[in-house]
């Protein structure tokens, strides 16, 4: 697989070991991976979709090797059938945890999260100081006058 210019080091590596032990085992059956990276603690979170429950244990033997050899705050297994969306822990948590400016977040295995936590960052700054109440007041002080 060629590197994803968006994604980490740390996550390109991590997706290289996952699709070789795929390949290796050759029976694993995976819809679709997502890796959240946590930008403030260095921990990943890898998601594998599948549409089987039977699927469950060959992904625990899959991903086992990775568990050491990455820093993984967990590993879920996501199965989607067409009536339900169940979630299991293969390893560690399901969620890591991101600081963005003075606030902590636990984002889950299934939650949108933002890429680009500095741009983000700052995008956080100018909503408190457009949307700051003593500054709107004296925006329109100035206006009135």
């Amino acid at each position: 697989m060629d590197d994803c210019a968006l994604a980490s080091e740390q996550v390109n590596r991590l997706l290289d070991a996952l699709i070789n032990s795929i390949r290796k085992a050759n029976s694993v059956i995976i819809s679709k991976v997502e890796v959240k990276e946590s930008i403030s603690t260095g921990k990943m979170l890898l998601v594998l979709y599948t549409n089987s429950e039977k699927a469950i244990s060959g992904l625990k033997k899959l991903t086992a090797p990775l568990e050491s050899e990455f820093e993984l705050a967990g590993i879920t297994a996501i199965v989607e059938t067409k009536e339900t969306l169940q979630e299991h822990t293969l390893y560690g948590q399901n969620i890591i945890e991101e600081k963005i400016n003075d606030k902590k977040f636990l984002i889950g295995s299934r939650a949108f999260s933002q890429v680009n936590i500095p741009l983000f960052s700052l995008v956080v700054d100018r909503i408190r100081i457009i949307s700051d109440p003593r500054r709107r007041r004296k925006s329109w002080t100035r206006t009135a006058a």
